[in-house]
């Protein structure tokens, strides 16, 4: 059964897939080591506005993580070496202001699970006491759209929770394999074969659906 939401109707102009991929799994500990911001205006993908960062944390890349997304510390060192890294505070400062610029554009942020990604930036700010005062992003205000979770709303016969490589062979589209920029572009053409569905196929009214991350930027009583 598909569950048509009033905003299966919406097809957003500005279409930006957010990924990451970190040094492990855990937020406030574990660190962003690649950030990718892709770009689809009018569902036209627009290469020349993606943005892609790769950190040098001084947290170590888990024996786990490297194995999921292929990226050692060796390769970090190396990019950081040759000016192609960054540092933490520096590579979650540039993506926040990237946000935030998109934001006022009128951005809709999609991703797969991205309450995690949002809440490993956070984390970066949180670590080094940086106060959210400071910051040109407030997460609250985007419009976040999770593929996962609009997978579940959609196809009430399928209540599990899926990952992105599930949905990219259910809609039939490219799958990203753990890469952050090819992971943000899975995610927002599994978006777009979501509203086709959800526009094409019969279904009753249901409940608008919107990912709420629950993240709050650290305050100074927290630091």
């Amino acid at each position: 059964m598909v569950n048509r939401s009033i905003d299966a109707w919406e097809k957003p102009t500005l279409l930006v897939g957010f990924d990451t991929e970190t040094t492990g799994l855990v937020a406030g500990d574990d660190e962003p080591i690649s950030y990718a911001l892709v770009i689809y205006r009018d569902g036209v993908h627009r290469a020349h506005e993606d943005i892609e960062i790769f950190v040098r944390s001084d947290k170590s890349v888990s024996f786990g993580s490297q194995q999921i997304h292929g990226i050692s510390q060796s390769f970090l060192d190396d990019e950081f070496a040759a000016g192609r890294a960054i540092k933490p505070v520096a590579a979650a400062t540039q993506i926040a202001a990237h946000i935030s610029r998109l934001h006022d554009e009128g951005a809709h942020f999609i991703g797969a699970n991205p309450d995690f990604d949002f809440r490993m930036l956070s984390g970066v700010f949180q670590k080094n006491g940086i106060h959210h005062d400071s910051l040109p992003l407030d997460v609250e205000k985007l419009s976040i759209r999770d593929v996962i979770q609009r997978h579940r709303d959609i196809d009430l016969d399928d209540p599990r929770r899926r990952s992105l490589s599930y949905l990219c062979r259910y809609y039939e589209v490219a799958a990203g394999n753990h890469d952050a920029k090819a992971d943000a572009h899975a995610a927002v053409h599994v978006f777009l074969a979501q509203h086709e569905k959800m526009a094409s196929a019969p279904g009753e009214p249901g409940i608008v659906t919107r990912l709420r991350t629950g993240l709050h930027w650290p305050t100074s009583s927290s630091n």
